[in-house]
């Protein structure tokens, strides 16, 4: 009898685990998403950038900038990935602690030895998203950064727009 109950609080402990995990991967997929669609704007605004440098040689401050702004998307690329294997090691994690409670309840009891590699599992998904929401962190001060790149580009887009004739500002 004591070890059904143990069984069952340590089932139930499992599926109250995965499900804050299903969540914060589907979050993570959000995120994953958004970051990728930031930046493919950021390689466009890159690319815009290059062209108006071509067309009017007096512009070595916005050059200048443009060249910031590239040395910038190298830390955002890197975290970006990061943040891919961060997520695919929670999938993977998830998938296990999925196949585990598979097993646990096809079984009448459970081994202590189920409980210990659940919690060894719990651990290493715990280190994961501790490493993500270091990444995280790491690439929101990288788009800060960009923010400002950004709208110093675009003060000097401005000013170099009011000394050309003809371009609106």
């Amino acid at each position: 009898m004591f070890l059904k109950i143990i069984g069952i609080i340590g089932i139930l402990a499992v599926c109250g685990g995965l499900g804050l995990t299903i969540p914060t991967t589907i979050q993570l997929a959000k995120i994953d998403t958004s970051l990728n669609r930031s930046l493919r704007s950021t390689e466009q605004l890159v690319a815009v950038q290059q062209a108006v440098v071509q067309k009017n040689k007096n512009l070595d401050q916005v050059l200048t900038l443009t060249k910031q702004l590239n040395a910038s998307l190298l830390p955002t690329v890197t975290t970006t990935s990061q943040l891919e294997k961060n997520i695919a090691d929670i999938d993977e994690l998830n998938q296990v602690t999925l196949h585990t409670n598979d097993e646990m309840k096809s079984s009448s009891s459970i081994s202590g030895q189920n409980l210990g590699d659940i919690a060894d599992y719990m651990q290493s998904l715990l280190r994961s998203i501790n490493t993500l929401a270091t990444s995280v962190h790491s690439l929101n001060q990288v788009v800060a950064s960009d923010q400002t790149n950004l709208d110093q580009m675009r003060t000097a887009t401005a000013q170099m727009d009011q000394k050309v004739p003809g371009v609106a500002g």
